[in-house]
C-alpha cells in the first residue's frame, strides 16, 4: 500500500493496487468453444487485476 500525503484537495489518500492469475476450470468454469481455424474461445488461465483508491 502506497500512501500520499495529500491529493490536490488537500484529503489523505492510500492506494493500492492487487494482481493475481488463476485457473478458471479451478471454480468450475469450464465452458469453451472450438474456434474453425483452431484454437479456443476463452483460455483457462485469467488475471484478475484490482486498483483501489481510498479516500479519508
Amino acid at each position: 500500500m502506497r500512501a500520499s500525503p495529500d491529493n490536490p484537495w488537500g484529503k489523505q489518500v492510500r492506494a493500492a493496487k492487487l494482481s493475481a492469475k488463476i485457473n478458471r476450470q479451478d471454480f468450475g468454469v469450464s465452458w469453451n468453444k472450438s474456434l474453425d481455424k483452431g484454437g479456443m474461445v476463452v483460455g483457462d488461465q485469467v488475471t484478475l487485476d484490482v486498483k483501489l483508491e481510498l479516500n479519508k
